[in-house]
């Protein structure tokens, strides 16, 4: 492949992601207070994970099981949610660009009255149900490496399809999203790095009308030969001023064992996210051995 063509292709595929976000035909009855994570379900559009700013060199890959314990109605009043889910990222043409799928492969639920209240759900609907999950894909753009006295700057693009379904239920938007990041990431004495991320977030929530947040959140992590341990805060606030400003704490633990890696993840919702998710898994990194 010639060299001006590969420098075309992350800019190619930064533009697929926005054009394909933007022209997926949606029904949706447009709500001033409805479409927006407080009302729905914890995949609806979760707070993004905070980039550290590294690129994966080789195929990446995780499968986990979650469990999600809701609490918009209160103690006693929690809703659960259970879904296996996956995480495949791939290096393309250049060790500057990873192309990233992501999402649930199916959750089953657990509603009660009181959340179906609150949520606007006809209450003569099942409480207990499953639903195809979320599915995200998009790209990451190294633009800037990484040395001795600057950050590593990276560019994201993700689309969030309109795969969730289940609408009337509360469950997901049944339309699609994306959001857009610039992150920076260095590495510090003594295993430790910190990285933090800036963009936007923009959903459907109407024929030709989208919700647009603005978001950042920051990150701390430690590395050593077994273990891959972080904490981070992310957030985004949405222009409608109601129910569209969630927060998010969340930690995780990889315990390296050569190329796989069990690893354990919570997130604490705040705010406009009231959630619990729990979820345990493994992670594989192909090791590519050169002829």
């Amino acid at each position: 492949m010639k060299p001006r063509v590969k420098r075309l292709l992350p800019i190619l595929a930064l533009l697929y992601c926005t054009v394909a976000s933007a022209y997926v035909p949606i029904e949706v009855v447009h709500q001033t207070s409805g479409i927006a994570p407080a009302f729905f379900g914890p995949y609806a559009y979760q707070v993004p994970d905070v980039s550290d700013g590294l690129m994966k060199d080789r195929p990446y890959a995780e499968l986990a099981f979650d469990t999600v314990v809701g609490h918009i109605a209160g103690k006693g009043n929690e809703d659960y949610t259970f879904a296996p889910a996956f995480n495949i990222v791939l290096p393309l043409w250049t060790d500057r660009v990873n192309f990233k799928v992501y999402g649930e492969i199916q959750e089953y639920y657990r509603d009660n009255t009181a959340v179906r209240t609150l949520r606007r759900v006809d209450p003569s609907l099942p409480l207990k149900n499953n639903d195809a999950g979320a599915l995200y894909f998009g790209v990451d753009i190294l633009v800037l490496r990484e040395a001795s006295w600057w950050p590593a700057v990276v560019l994201s693009a993700t689309t969030l399809t309109a795969t969730g379904d289940h609408y009337e239920y509360a469950r997901h938007y049944d339309a699609p999203g994306y959001h857009f990041t610039v992150s920076a990431g260095k590495n510090l004495p003594a295993g430790f790095r910190l990285s933090a991320y800036a963009g936007f977030l923009c959903w459907q929530i109407d024929r030709g009308c989208q919700n647009d947040a603005f978001m950042f959140g920051a990150k701390a992590s430690y590395s050593c030969s077994w273990l891959n341990a972080s904490v981070e805060y992310g957030q985004y606030s949405g222009a409608e001023h109601y129910g569209d400003s969630p927060r998010a704490i969340k930690a995780r633990a990889d315990f390296k064992i050569g190329c796989v890696a069990p690893f354990l993840y919570y997130s604490h919702g705040i705010n406009d996210w009231p959630f619990d998710q729990f979820r345990i898994g493994v992670s594989y990194t192909l090791n590519l051995k050169s002829k």
